[in-house]
């Protein structure tokens, strides 16, 4: 039983307009950029964030909750600002920085932090590679490169646990007297940057693509998704037979 067979099945219970959708976002999804977001505590902007992570076409949301006394938690979400944003990505919600930091290395990410330190990296400055070179050069992305870019706290901005794992600080060029954005304005100027350099191409593998679209399909099915999927798997199975 394949999933592209559930989701052949599956697509016949959506609209024509919504299987053209859920197809054109699919072709245009990056995983290459992923996004972590260091114990942001208003819903606003957790979900400002999403929104506009969603909007550029990023996949892949890493959340740190960095939980106290073993109790767990996950990040709040603000359903009117994210307008079901959430509902589309594929968000990783951490418990602590060594897990966040140990998956993103483990993925070969490099991780980028927002830090307003002397020699961080200006995002108007970065450029684009289209070949390796033997010896890497400062603020200059190959195309082996993955990045997480890491956004900090409302108040106290990036941990010191990320901070210190960190691949390199970048800033975001301004010329005003305010020394930041906010936290959902820096994620859309970041990814604005990054469509620039070419860094936000679609390069989902049609594995990942298969996995979204069975998600999303059952997601604009609504509650007799699961109804579907059971009578699925037991025609599948009587077929088998």
């Amino acid at each position: 039983m394949s999933l592209s067979s559930l989701n052949s099945y599956l697509s016949r219970f959506v609209s024509h307009t919504r299987l053209q959708k859920i197809d054109q976002v699919l072709d245009l999804r990056t995983s290459r950029i992923r996004l972590v977001f260091d114990t942001l505590c208003d819903p606003h902007n957790i979900s400002a964030c999403l929104r506009t992570a969603e909007s550029f076409g990023v996949q892949y949301i890493h959340i740190v909750n960095n939980t106290q006394n073993g109790k767990k938690k996950k990040a709040p979400l603000h359903s009117d600002i994210s307008t079901s944003s959430h509902k589309w990505l594929t968000i990783y919600q951490h418990q602590n920085y060594s897990e966040c930091i140990t998956e993103l290395k483990k993925l070969n990410y490099k991780l980028w932090v927002t830090n307003l330190s002397e020699k961080a990296i200006s995002m108007d400055t970065v450029t684009a590679k289209d070949h390796e070179e033997s010896e890497r050069q400062h603020g200059v992305v190959y195309p082996s490169d993955k990045l997480a870019l890491i956004f900090g706290n409302e108040h106290n901005g990036v941990s010191t646990d990320l901070s210190n794992a960190r691949d390199e600080n970048f800033i975001l060029p301004m010329v005003g007297f305010s020394q930041s954005f906010n936290v959902s304005v820096s994620v859309g100027v970041a990814l604005a940057y990054c469509k620039t350099l070419g860094l936000l191409k679609a390069d989902l593998t049609e594995q990942e693509k298969e996995q979204f679209r069975s998600i999303w399909l059952r997601d604009s099915i609504g509650v007799s998704a699961d109804s579907l999927v059971k009578k699925w798997e037991s025609e599948a199975n009587a077929n088998q037979s």
